[in-house]
């Protein structure tokens, strides 16, 4: 979570995502996604998942620009 939260906090300072909401909030919504993709992941044997979560991550980042 604190890794999240740091290159969140540092994604704003840089300008890659506004300074718009709480780096806290998206650190958490991240982690939630990716400890989900992954249990799933593991438990059906589908490598499909992980590509899926990553697109997600993506248009969700995208959603703060």
């Amino acid at each position: 979570m604190e890794l999240l939260r740091q290159s969140a906090r540092d994604a704003r300072r840089t300008g890659e995502l506004p300074a718009v909401g709480d780096p806290r909030c998206l650190a958490l919504e991240l982690s939630t996604m990716l400890t989900g993709a992954d249990i799933a992941s593991l438990l059906h044997d589908d490598p499909a998942i992980l590509t899926a979560i990553r697109r997600t991550i993506r248009r969700r980042l995208a959603a703060h620009e």
